[in-house]
């Protein structure tokens, strides 16, 4: 299960609370996808990481999953485990395994 919501930049640590008035949406994702990193793309769409499925996915703004794996013929090696991603400075999602 993945949640979005908008925080208050100077609360960036995970256990705060969501701030009065924020609104979260919670995702579903196949069980065992064990997803480990998330991050906003420069397109505005969220990328994360689901390493139990060997997957790279994305939830647009309208809330559409798109899951990448060497399933769906993105030339990614079956022993992929992502664990982290990121948008670096170049604007490029970048993620590691």
């Amino acid at each position: 299960i993945l949640s979005r919501a908008t925080l208050d930049p100077a609360r960036r640590c995970a256990t705060d609370a969501y701030p009065t008035g924020t609104t979260a949406t919670t995702y579903s994702l196949s069980t065992g996808a064990n997803p480990n990193s998330i991050t906003v793309g420069p397109d505005g769409n969220l990328w994360f990481t689901a390493g139990g499925i060997a997957s790279i996915g994305k939830i647009t703004t309208a809330g559409v999953i798109t899951l990448y794996s060497h399933a769906t013929g993105n030339n990614i090696p079956t022993s992929f485990s992502p664990v982290t991603i990121l948008m670096g400075p170049d604007g490029n999602i970048w993620f590691g395994d």
